[in-house]
């Protein structure tokens, strides 16, 4: 894989970019003010056993170290896209522009209080893989302390084939398929159905 600094623009502003490959899975992580927990989080996905994906973040123009975190993981590693909001544009619209600056044909919206185990984008991508009825893949949530003391499992199935949360989709919207326990996944055209921040997302063909 050759690299190269290429700045892009567009509505979202300037970002490097140093892959020219697409990848197969784009994590989109915005973040503002998340200098105690971004470092842990940006680590647990460069970690992943599934190698084939970039991360985006976009930074909502944070006063306090994320800056300087975040383009350290930048400078370190060429998956890594960092982009900085000039000003603060609300939690709203940053989280979309993360999306838009992404390349991969699935989508993982991320926290920056986030960890994810190291074979979470491999399971879930295996799963869409070998089920092509499969539109969405998410795992079991982990909830722990500010020390990384567990509190808590739970897994939330509302909206799939098991637990459907209303009336059957329309054509043209996204369709959710329960499939195995700890894994789902989700295909979509439109950037309201990315709202599992635990769940991959697969852009439309």
């Amino acid at each position: 894989m050759r690299e190269g600094r290429v700045a892009e623009g567009g509505a979202a502003g300037p970002i490097d970019r140093r892959v020219e490959a697409v990848p197969a899975i784009s994590i989109c992580l915005p973040v503002y003010n998340g200098e105690n927990y971004v470092t842990a989080a940006i680590e647990s996905m460069l970690a992943q056993t599934f190698a084939d994906f970039e991360l985006i973040i976009t930074d909502n123009a944070s006063t306090d170290r994320t800056e300087e975190i975040c383009r350290k993981f930048a400078d370190a590693d060429p998956r890594v896209r960092y982009h900085r909001n000039e000003r603060n544009v609300g939690g709203a619209r940053n989280q979309p522009s993360a999306v838009q600056l992404s390349r991969g044909r699935y989508v993982r919206l991320s926290a920056h209080d986030d960890k994810i185990a190291r074979t979470h984008l491999e399971e879930c991508f295996a799963v869409i893989k070998e089920r092509p009825d499969v539109v969405i893949a998410f795992t079991t949530t982990v909830e722990i302390d500010e020390v990384g003391a567990v509190i808590r499992h739970y897994r939330n199935t509302r909206g799939t084939a098991d637990t459907p949360s209303g009336p059957p989709p329309m054509r043209s919207e996204p369709c959710l398929t329960q499939i195995k326990a700890g894994s789902m996944l989700n295909e979509t055209a439109t950037y309201t159905a990315m709202q599992n921040s635990n769940a991959l997302n697969m852009r439309p063909r």
